[in-house]
């Protein structure tokens, strides 16, 4: 038996994210009860179903039998980098550069380290994906975020 390695880093990642998720939402917000939630209550429960998700496809991924032609040790670790920095950036430009630009550059940089996809693909990617988070966020549920930079 070999074990997919991919699937059981991703696993435990997401164990461990929905495992601090929820001792955040514990210790920072009032949890309420089921009858009468309070602002805690969801982002709990979902931190708590995160982990759970982690840790089922970590069992799975242990106690599955791979197959001897899928090598699956390669872990890419610039699509890892790639993917947490654009996160990152997001998080932090989504104020001042506005949800359009901020969400392109996410697509940029998330999905520069594929070697199947060229740039041109990767613009129209990033162009669509920024067109369809303003239509949700900002047309669909009237989200008070900038569209475009203030400056």
């Amino acid at each position: 038996m070999r074990t997919s390695y991919k699937d059981l880093i991703t696993g435990i990642l997401l164990a461990f994210l929905g495992f601090f998720i929820s001792l955040y939402a514990a210790y920072h917000y009032e949890i309420g009860s089921l009858r009468n939630m309070g602002p805690g209550y969801f982002p709990l429960v979902l931190a708590i179903l995160l982990s759970l998700s982690g840790l089922s496809i970590a069992a799975i991924a242990l106690l599955k039998s791979r197959s001897q032609s899928g090598d699956s040790r390669n872990f890419n670790f610039r699509s890892f980098l790639s993917t947490i920095a654009a996160i990152t950036l997001f998080a932090f430009l989504i104020y001042p550069l506005g949800i359009f630009l901020a969400t392109m550059i996410l697509a940029v940089v998330s999905l520069i380290t594929a070697r199947d996809l060229s740039l041109g693909r990767i613009a129209l990617i990033a162009i669509g994906l920024a067109i369809f988070s303003w239509l949700v966020f900002k047309v669909g549920l009237k989200m008070p975020l900038p569209v475009f930079p203030s400056w």
